[in-house]
């Protein structure tokens, strides 16, 4: 069967589009990636040249009259390029995972009849899937969560699809790959696919200290985000640490498994690759969201006793916080046992076969438009 997976626009997206593919494609399959023409997305699927990729151009809507009318061009762009690709080469079954491109893809896949599938991996979903919900043959969603209006049948509860190469590593061979000192405590800041600004200039500011107690620290800016570079400091016994800065790292899961303790984010897809590699963090969620879903998210970690949050206009707070996990290692390793019974099964097997068989039962209702006239 063909399956259209439209995943681009951040790394939270694309990351679990990728999962699915793969394992679509191993189950015997087609698939393409739809994807934006964003940098961030070109600089994940540099590996993985063979899996075939469709960009659109597009935008994310924002409150100024420029930015709505870069969304609404690229939205009408996108439904009618997406229209073509599924009217010359139709697809069994479309898969969405959120985001601006969604909206155009998933729109055309109603207007030509193709079932639609919805991914959210967050626990505030967005607005592309509330939308969307109406057509959709099936919506996947955390564990414990529903949508107003989605008949529970049309639920099913899965975990965020976590790439196929992304496993934990054994820490000393971690940092031995990454050319990291084996010894001393490693901190790494990460600020998502897009980068954090706040998290950057908190780094800049904190670096030398934590070089000088012996903290090793490695960073993640983001695509345009800051200088990148390598820096040595002797602690106050004399031993050399190393700080670390990049832009991207294309080894999440060995970076991850080298760490010690990290700052990040609270995207679903920082939060799954945080709990894969059992690294307890201190998250700092992106406050300006409308919805406020990595709060949420964080929130539900911190539930289960797997982070600690901190909001960011408290982030004067977080070498405190920092100061005192380090300082206590038995909290960290309860911190790593409680993600352990947290982690998912990331059951992409069931997740598969969940679409494999709506894409082979065809559509079960007669999808709408949004005016509520018959999508003929």
């Amino acid at each position: 069967m063909k399956f259209l997976i439209v995943c681009g626009g951040t790394g939270g997206h694309l990351s679990p589009g990728i999962a699915v593919d793969e394992m679509l494609v191993a189950h015997g399959h087609r698939c393409a990636l739809v994807v934006s023409r964003k940098e961030v997305d070109s600089r994940l699927l540099q590996k993985y040249p063979h899996l075939e990729v469709r960009r659109l151009p597009g935008a994310a809507p924002g409150r100024s009259p420029v930015r709505l009318a870069r969304f609404l061009g690229g939205l009408v762009a996108g439904y009618g390029q997406a229209v073509r690709w599924i009217r010359e080469d139709p697809p069994d079954l479309v898969l969405a995972f959120g985001g601006f491109l969604s909206l155009g893809v998933g729109l055309a896949a109603a207007r030509r009849r193709v079932p639609l599938a919805l991914h959210e991996a967050n626990r505030q979903p967005g607005r592309a899937i509330h939308f969307l919900r109406r057509f959709a043959e099936r919506v996947y969603l955390p564990a414990g969560m529903t949508l107003p209006g989605l008949s529970p049948a049309r639920i099913r509860h899965f975990g965020y699809p976590v790439r196929r190469e992304f496993r934990r590593m054994d820490r000393r061979a971690a940092r031995e790959r990454l050319g990291l000192p084996v010894e001393g405590l490693l901190l790494v800041v990460i600020g998502g696919s897009q980068g954090a600004a706040p998290l950057n200039g908190w780094m800049d500011e904190q670096v030398r200290d934590l070089l000088r107690e012996g903290v090793h620290v490695y960073g993640v800016r983001g695509p345009g985000k800051g200088a990148e570079g390598v820096l040595e400091e002797r602690d106050e016994q004399g031993s050399l640490r190393t700080a670390r800065m990049v832009s991207f790292c294309a080894e999440m899961n060995v970076l991850l498994s080298a760490a010690d303790l990290a700052v990040s984010r609270a995207g679903a897809g920082s939060i799954a690759e945080l709990t894969q590699c059992r690294l307890p963090s201190v998250l700092v969620p992106y406050p300006h969201s409308g919805d406020e879903h990595q709060m949420a998210n964080a929130r539900f970690l911190e539930s289960q006793g797997g982070c600690v949050v901190l909001p960011q206009a408290d982030i004067g707070r977080l070498r405190e916080e920092i100061d005192a996990l380090f300082e206590r290692p038995e909290l960290r390793d309860r911190m790593r046992t409680n993600l352990d019974r947290a982690i998912d099964a990331n059951r992409k097997e069931d997740l598969v076969a969940d679409l494999e068989g709506i894409a082979a039962a065809g559509s079960s209702r007669e999808p709408r438009l949004p005016s509520g006239r018959s999508a003929g």
